[in-house]
């Protein structure tokens, strides 16, 4: 190792005295192969750029402009997956909010029916209400939600997204109330279904997505349970998250509702 030209001339010797002998022509080739710089062993003459190690410094230049429009290009696909999720009936906020606040109207010009549909039990005395009772709470995710169920002091529960403060009915929404399961939790669907137990709770979908027939009959419901609940427990303190993208949620299921109705 590092003596090549020694033994090349060594080589070359013994070939003056054997010109034909083939393993010593071979090995001369061998060793003035080895003697030549990398560059031309390797057929380029010379180094080429492209093969020098990079430094630790440009090993990190990455050319970034091919993503310079990354935050528009997500927006457009968001844009893209929303229209091509949802190609049917989906009316404006404005029209979604036209329409609920015309049929809380009707339901508060008919809160005698509302109260038969939806009747109140005999309300306790002596309730021990939380501090921040009907205190603002903002809008709530369904985590932050889910704290206000029957074990915590104050209890709240959300219809169509709008959050109410049930605390002063323990005997109802309370631990081992009847209604408990609903307490930290959206019920909106269970309404909608007649069917109200813990499974049909926080199920989020959007009525407007539905024909007008349907859409109208389960925002009558909607509303009259809504009404039902600012007539005992006041305004709401607060609004679910679900509901404020509602236009983004899948049309709710009629055959669910169909046989719930059968059942």
């Amino acid at each position: 190792l590092g003596r090549t030209p020694e033994a090349l001339t060594v080589c070359n010797d013994f070939l003056k005295s054997d010109p034909d002998n083939k393993p010593l022509l071979q090995l001369r080739k061998n060793m003035e192969q080895a003697e030549k710089p990398l560059a031309e062993r390797q057929g380029g003459g010379k180094l080429q750029e492209t093969s020098k190690p990079k430094s630790a410094a440009n090993m990190h230049d990455i050319d970034y402009s091919k993503w310079t429009k990354f935050e528009d290009s997500d927006d457009e696909q968001r844009e893209d997956r929303a229209a091509t999720k949802w190609q049917g009936k989906n009316p404006t906020l404005e029209e979604r909010v036209s329409m609920t606040e015309q049929m809380l109207e009707v339901s508060r010009g008919h809160a005698e029916e509302a109260a038969v549909l939806f009747p109140n039990s005999r309300i306790p005395e002596n309730v021990k209400l939380p501090p921040d009772y009907k205190g603002p709470v903002g809008v709530l995710t369904i985590f932050q939600l889910s704290k206000f169920n029957s074990n915590h002091s104050r209890q709240l529960v959300s219809i169509y997204g709008d959050v109410f403060d049930v605390s002063k009915r323990p005997d109802q929404y309370g631990c081992g109330g009847p209604k408990a399961f609903q307490t930290g939790r959206d019920i909106t669907w269970s309404v909608i279904t007649g069917k109200e137990t813990p499974e049909n709770c926080n199920r989020f979908y959007d009525i407007f997505k539905l024909d007008d027939d349907h859409c109208g009959r389960y925002l009558q419901l909607l509303c009259q349970k809504m009404v039902a609940f600012e007539n005992e427990f006041g305004e709401p303190v607060g609004r679910l998250e679900n509901f404020i993208d509602e236009r983004d949620l899948p049309p709710a299921p009629i055959e669910e509702i169909e046989e719930c109705k059968q059942q």
